[in-house]
């Protein structure tokens, strides 16, 4: 409905509400669109701390047990010296290793962290789980305990076949 104004032109009021209703619209987009970055930026924030906060851990262990630093140290540089009870210590290591980048990968499997984020995480497993021909059988027969789809990312990342 139009309304003559004091200068004689006249006002649509429902084309200027229909106005005003796109801008509140287009405003709340941009708005929303600013709120799932942030949360985003956040999620992303809190998945590298997680994953950070684990391998600290790790490296607090390895610090404050020297019989762990000894085994870790020794199966690195020479994993055939490892005796029985040492690789089993070691295999527990590792194991705790492969959790951090089994959850690293869960976060890139859920967009949370990027391909080079993840990328990094899985070429820290390589460098262990590549370091001898036992450990790599050992991550083969590990197959069914991981979730679908990390077996086969770090497996492709790492060149482990079998």
């Amino acid at each position: 409905m139009s309304k003559p104004s004091n200068d004689g032109a006249s006002i649509d009021f429902g084309r200027a509400v229909e106005i005003v209703g796109i801008v509140g619209i287009i405003v709340s987009l941009v708005f929303l669109g600013y709120e799932l970055k942030r949360s985003n930026d956040i999620a992303e924030t809190e998945a590298v701390a997680t994953i950070y906060g684990m391998t600290n851990e790790m490296s607090l262990a390895l610090a404050e047990n020297p019989e762990l630093s000894r085994v870790f140290s020794q199966a690195l540089s020479d994993f055939e010296s490892l005796n029985p009870d040492d690789r089993f210590t070691f295999y527990g290591l590792l194991e705790y290793v492969i959790n951090v980048n089994e959850a690293a990968w869960k976060y890139y499997d859920k967009g949370v962290i990027n391909q080079e984020e993840a990328d990094y995480y899985a070429r820290s497993l390589c460098k262990l789980v590549g370091r001898h021909p036992s450990l790599v059988a050992a991550w083969h027969s590990n197959k069914e305990d991981r979730l679908p789809g990390f077996y086969e990312y770090v497996t492709d990342v790492c060149e482990l076949k079998d």
